[in-house]
């Protein structure tokens, strides 16, 4: 039972945010914020759980990168409904580089964990997300929302580059060990 711990917590993540999108949609925002910061926590508690239990699974790393994918674009598609346009850059550039990674995997067959940088960027979207419902809350937040909006958009595109290139790298490493077996 200890090992599913992490796995609940995660599909909790893909609940809470399911609800946040209908609440901030129906613009409830407090309550919105409240649902979607609990969201974020649960992100460190999954993977930290998993380790401290000794439960990592397959399982587990994908439904983490699943529920990820579903807080941002459920959440920034939410806010935009609601009159911030601006996560519009946020989710198309998460889309662009799904679909590359997401592609690539195919193409080898293989599915790729997630990445230092891939983990690096993510708190920083829900940090962005979160501000992107307060300003909608509060104007005067405009500023700083912008500010946090413009750094995770520079750390996402590299983030999302990085983890691109270092996935053709391996790739690469891939096709040559392939030779090598022949």
């Amino acid at each position: 039972m200890k090992k599913n711990i992490p796995n609940i917590i995660t599909s909790l993540r893909i609940l809470l945010t399911i609800i946040s999108f209908v609440v901030i949609i129906e613009k409830n925002y407090i309550l919105g914020i409240i649902l979607l910061i609990s969201a974020a926590l649960t992100d460190f508690f999954d993977g930290y759980l998993a380790r401290k239990l000794k439960a990592q699974s397959i399982l587990g790393a994908k439904l983490d990168q699943l529920s990820d994918k579903l807080f941002t674009f459920l959440s920034a598609t939410a806010l935009i409904i609601s009159g911030n346009k601006y996560l519009i850059v946020l989710i198309i550039i998460e889309f662009i580089f799904s679909i590359i990674v997401s592609y690539k995997s195919y193409k080898i067959n293989c599915w790729k964990e997630s990445t230092k940088m891939g983990k690096f960027k993510t708190p920083f979207i829900f940090v962005t997300i979160v501000m992107g419902l307060i300003f909608l809350i509060d104007e005067s937040m405009f500023i700083p929302f912008l500010i946090i909006w413009g750094i995770t958009t520079i750390i996402q595109l590299y983030a999302n580059t990085t983890i691109v290139i270092n996935f053709d790298k391996n790739i690469k490493k891939i096709d040559m060990l392939k030779k090598d077996t022949k």
